[in-house]
């Protein structure tokens, strides 16, 4: 459906029956991932909204329905502009987490100006939260992502997602002090780690409501893949970017490969396939979804990973050398369990590649061996890097 259309009058009407304030804000992200404004929400779990609802009568109901709210009450005018995936429960304080990651992001933005970042507010920030409030008032928080036990689960073999986070909020890395604007760099993919590791979890949270016949839509499998969906395209910025999310990512890995359409909108097509199993009980479609989604979730970090490969070898200077390093190394942090497990040289090769020291000029030879190594067929199986995505050439990039 084509809800974007809607947007002026639905998304007025939408808001003034759930109560949700939205103050818009000008963040940006930076060289390389730089993103425009996003907005601040404040959303509880549960919203009261006027009319006829899921409750008794015609009076105040909760979004909290099994299919039949409205809406309004499950707030879907909160996510106008998005056309492949529909929620159908209420999954706004989840995508509001992105929120943290926008503030965080503009704290950040002093090192490239020069200015002294506070690092201690970014790290309450990212440790307490304060955007995605649950029912009960109390926040959720990036940190509690990154060092939960299920989401530390979707990792095979481990990635400590806390420990990747925190080289950049404490500035040691490899043995040597970095610099603010390496430390932006690692602090901000290091928290798109995270949202990986929960876009995962929340499916293997679906699948066991799922085998337990639990398919309501407001508390069973249909609300966690809702929530996985939640943090995939993060909340809303100006004209509907989205920005602060991974599927943000996705979209500008697609431009630098000319791959424009075929990661992030397959994604949330594969997240509508996987949330219409969950309604309709079919573990077998269900399955087939949740490694659709898990593949391009994985294309991203690859995609990113080769990207900043050959980064690393345009640079002429240290400075820019060691923020591209950092990039590459953060980003191959989701993926590199995967690789290391599938092929331990290429998970070396890789690795050694971001490793390295920022004064010393890396070589063309050197990213062709990372292109080749995560290209090993059987890489790219354990990935599951679909056929019309791989890249396996520097040439490719625009």
């Amino acid at each position: 459906m084509n809800r974007s259309k809607k947007v002026g009058l639905r998304a007025f009407v939408g808001l003034l029956l759930a109560g949700v304030a939205i103050i818009a804000t000008a963040v940006a992200c930076g060289d390389g991932e730089d993103r425009p404004g996003v907005v601040v929400v404040e959303e509880s779990g549960t919203v009261s909204v006027s009319g006829t609802g899921t409750g008794t009568g015609t009076g105040t109901a909760t979004g909290t329905g099994t299919g039949t709210g409205t809406g309004a009450d499950i707030g879907l005018s909160f996510f106008d502009g998005r056309e492949d995936y529909t929620p159908v429960s209420n999954v706004v304080p989840h995508a509001s987490i992105t929120l943290d990651m926008g503030e965080i992001s503009s704290l950040l933005d002093a090192a490239r100006a020069g200015e002294p970042v506070d690092w201690a507010a970014i790290t309450s920030l990212y440790e307490s939260g304060k955007n995605s409030v649950k029912s009960d008032g109390s926040t959720r928080s990036l940190a509690g992502y990154a060092t939960s036990e299920s989401v530390l689960e979707q990792f095979p073999g481990g990635t400590n997602l806390d420990d990747v986070v925190r080289i950049g909020l404490t500035g040691s890395w490899n043995g040597r002090s970095i610099d603010d604007l390496t430390r932006r760099q690692i602090v901000n993919k290091g928290l798109q780690a995270v949202l990986y590791g929960k876009i995962l979890q929340e499916m293997s949270a679906a699948r066991a409501k799922l085998l337990d016949g639990n398919t309501d839509d407001a508390s069973g499998a249909p609300h966690n893949v809702d929530e996985g969906w939640a943090f995939y395209v993060g909340a809303p910025g100006e004209e509907n970017s989205f920005p602060y999310s991974l599927s943000s990512t996705a979209r500008k890995r697609e431009g630098n490969f000319g791959l424009q359409g075929k990661v992030d909108a397959p994604l949330e097509q594969a997240l509508a396939e996987v949330l219409a199993a969950s309604r309709n009980g079919n573990l077998t479609s269900f399955d087939a979804g949740v490694e659709k989604v898990r593949s391009y979730l994985n294309t991203i970090f690859y995609l990113a990973t080769l990207r900043y490969a050959q980064e690393v070898a345009d640079d002429e200077n240290e400075g820019a050398r060691s923020q591209h390093l950092a990039e590459g190394w953060a980003f191959f942090q989701s993926i590199y369990p995967t690789v290391r497990s599938a092929s331990g040289s290429a998970g070396q090769i890789v690795g050694d590649h971001f490793s390295g020291d920022p004064a010393v000029a890396v070589s063309s030879a050197a990213v062709d061996r990372v292109y080749s190594a995560l290209n090993q067929e059987v890489v790219i199986r354990a990935l599951g890097i679909p056929e019309d995505v791989r890249v396996t050439s520097p040439d490719q990039l625009q």
